[in-house]
């Protein structure tokens, strides 16, 4: 039995067959032939109070489970037909990504066609029409803009008037005043994007990745390894780093808004109630 039969199956519910239980009456009244009228009239009552104990109960936890989960289809059809359950219906798989990663090459506008303006924070989030900043992190974490409230992002226009780029980033970590690199400074980027990237921080082969499904969301995540410096010679294999540590990227589309969430040094559950928090707004 695959999974969509098994789930119909025990949901379900288990009904009587009614001309079963009309024959069943009649096959009984013809051979009880000594059964009176008067007991006849109490026979049928009993029989549609036994119908009815058995089709209002499975009636009203059918109910319940309708109720609870706010979703009709979910639990009383095939599951191909249900729209995605929110709540406790959470699915989370981290993919292993590769070595495919951003060359970080600067995207280039021709002054002549295009024109650029300069938003603050509230602004860029009054041009997404949601925030989609996240607000449970790490204990001590801080936005960039909460330190250098000075910030801001860019977005460049075509002269017609539409949008060319508004690719923006929200930062966060513990520390924004340590310019020195760290490569186990934990810290996590908000990528955000109404007309959709023009180029990713990882390259995600997205057809060939299990999706992860969050309150109603579907959404891709991975995860690898980074190796770091400084790295010790070898001469006849590869060189050997001073240690590694663990990026985290998550990518999905919410209200039409583009997102893409990386972070360093994550643990797999911070890295989950980050993006929650982001897709509960």
């Amino acid at each position: 039995m695959n999974e969509k039969e098994l789930i119909k199956k025990a949901t379900d519910m288990d009904l009587p067959d009614y001309e079963r239980v009309k024959t069943n009456i009649m096959l009984r009244k013809g051979k009880s032939t000594k059964l009176s009228s008067k007991n006849y009239v109490w026979v049928f009552p009993c029989t549609i109070i036994l119908i009815l104990s058995i089709i209002f109960p499975n009636f009203i936890n059918q109910q319940k489970k309708t109720n609870q989960n706010g979703i009709e289809n979910l639990e009383n059809g095939p599951i191909d037909n249900a729209p995605i359950v929110s709540g406790n219906k959470n699915h989370i798989v981290f993919n292993a990504l590769d070595d495919n990663t951003d060359d970080q090459s600067k995207l280039y506008f021709d002054p002549e066609k295009t024109y650029k303006r300069e938003l603050t924070v509230d602004e860029v989030i009054s041009y997404l029409g949601m925030d989609v900043r996240p607000s449970k992190l790490p204990h001590g974490f801080k936005e960039y803009t909460e330190v250098y409230p000075d910030t801001k992002f860019t977005i460049i226009y075509n002269n017609d008037g539409t949008v060319a780029f508004d690719q923006f980033i929200f930062s966060y970590k513990k520390d924004f005043t340590n310019e020195e690199y760290n490569p186990l400074d934990k810290q996590l980027q908000v990528l955000v994007s109404k007309q959709g990237f023009v180029k990713d921080y990882v390259i995600l082969f997205e057809d060939e990745m299990d999706k992860s499904i969050i309150n109603g969301h579907e959404l891709i995540i991975g995860k690898r390894k980074i190796d770091y410096g400084p790295y010790t010679a070898v001469e006849d294999g590869p060189n050997i780093p001073t240690g590694y540590y663990d990026l985290f990227v998550a990518k999905f589309i919410m209200d039409k808004i583009h997102l893409e969430v990386i972070a360093d040094n994550f643990t797999e559950e911070e890295f989950v109630e980050a993006i929650t928090s982001i897709l509960e707004r």
